[in-house]
């Protein structure tokens, strides 16, 4: 099954909230779900980093209508829809839109599949793409030319990583810091036209929250993505639209560190070279002194 990681129009949905919230917020993940480990991963490796980044390919809205965001989405071809929310909510969607032509349009062709089966697809003659290899990835790796400068990168993978590790993988493929090496024996590449339309799943992103300018808890309590992929002897076409809805609600309480288990103590003293006192304590000796 084909996969999808297009973690932009995430970001821009997020900052299109902050139009309701104030800039620059501080978003949290929620403690208490199993996905706060994505959102954290999230929010450390792409919003943080990526929030400032302008792309011109994409538009983002913010609105307390929710149809008014839903129109918005349907105007654009989309067909993801947020539900309904209590009155004071709001949702914010972004669309990222990018339309990349290759130097020098393609040859209609055909793709054969090892047991025979034949697809439509593309050839790009050599002068157009490059082609290198990289240690511990057996297959080559071609880099195809594009009139607006992008590089498109291609290459075979047997088994495709999930979510986030799919960018890390990209990310690691594409590292010319590393020992890239040129390749000279081909005459060009031949690939499959595309035409990819999915939902993604991004409802680990429910529950991530931030606080508005007034002091109040926000959480996003919906998350949506859809994604479409067409590709032909053109170039490359990438849409992506990412709704959330946001609601006011309770700060998450943050759990106790319950220690109920035997457990290692140490007491240390600056200046000293090691600790004044280390036990590991076990159940027999949990007691009420009395005193001190």
């Amino acid at each position: 099954m084909s996969k999808t990681a297009v973690t932009y129009p995430i970001v821009a949905a997020l900052v299109a909230a902050e139009r309701f919230l104030g800039p620059d917020r501080k978003w949290k993940p929620t403690n208490r779900k199993p996905t706060s480990g994505q959102q954290k991963r999230f929010l450390e490796q792409f919003f943080n980093i990526c929030r400032a980044d302008n792309i011109p390919e994409i538009r983002s809205i913010a609105s307390a209508n929710i149809e008014e965001v839903n129109k918005f989405l349907a105007d654009n071809g989309f067909s993801i829809r947020l539900s309904p929310l209590p009155s004071g909510s709001f949702g914010a969607a972004s669309i990222l839109d990018l339309l990349i032509e290759w130097i020098e349009k393609g040859e209609k062709t055909k793709v054969r599949t090892d047991d025979r089966k034949k697809f439509p697809g593309v050839r790009i003659k050599g002068e157009n793409v490059s082609f290198y290899t990289i240690p511990g990835h057996k297959e080559p790796i071609a880099c195809l030319k594009t009139k607006s400068g992008d590089r498109v990168f291609m290459t075979m993978l047997n088994q495709s990583p999930e979510g986030f590790d799919l960018v890390k993988k990209a990310e690691k493929l594409s590292d010319f810091d590393k020992c890239w090496e040129d390749v000279d024996e081909y005459d060009g590449i031949v690939f499959p036209m595309v035409d990819l339309n999915q939902t993604v799943d991004i409802s680990w992103l429910e529950g991530l929250g931030t606080i508005d300018e007034k002091n109040v808890f926000w959480y996003i309590a919906q998350a949506l993505q859809q994604t479409k992929v067409r590709m032909n002897e053109i170039g490359v076409r990438v849409q992506s639209a990412v709704a959330v809805g946001l609601m006011k609600g309770v700060m998450p309480h943050r759990p106790d560190l319950i220690i109920n288990r035997p457990f290692l103590m140490w007491i240390e003293r600056p200046g000293l070279e090691k600790p004044l006192f280390v036990g590991y304590i076990t159940e027999e000796d949990w007691k009420n002194p009395g005193s001190l």
